[in-house]
């Protein structure tokens, strides 16, 4: 560089997006809050728990994704 330049370069930043796989429930969480926030339907979120109904209880921990196996 000479004298009075200025060096304009700069670090590019990495950025990383984290995927949420799971979601333990806590009092006052309701399945379709649960399915909005992660960009799902309630009979998808319910499809991938196995949920027999939509009903749901503290302390359970909801899968938010599946892993597919080849």
């Amino acid at each position: 560089m000479r004298g009075g330049d200025i060096n304009m370069a700069t670090k590019k930043e990495e950025q990383t997006t984290v995927t949420k796989k799971s979601h333990v429930v806590v009092l006052g969480d309701c399945l379709d809050a649960i399915a909005t926030a992660n960009g799902m339907s309630v009979a998808k979120l319910a499809k991938i728990n196995e949920l027999k109904g939509y009903n749901i209880k503290p302390g359970m921990e909801l899968k938010l994704s599946v892993e597919e196996v080849d």
